[in-house]
């Protein structure tokens, strides 16, 4: 399964992503690049305040599951 976790890299955000590489999902995360991606995922750097810079990271890509950890 395709999953995107927006955020990806907090305390409970990485928990919920070591889960799924370690079940063996597809596993993308976006957010500020601020802090290292964790092995086994793919980073996407974008501020999901600005919708722009999310579409230019997102693309025209699809996901099964996604999982918004900072958004509100």
């Amino acid at each position: 399964m395709k999953i995107l976790f927006i955020g990806g890299t907090g305390v409970l955000s990485s928990a919920c992503v070591k889960l799924a590489v370690a079940r063996g999902h597809d596993v993308t995360v976006v957010n500020r690049g601020l802090r290292p991606a964790l092995p086994g995922t793919r980073q996407l750097t974008a501020d999901v305040h600005d919708p722009a810079a999310v579409q230019a990271a997102l693309g025209r890509e699809t996901w099964d599951a996604v999982a918004d950890f900072i958004t509100l």
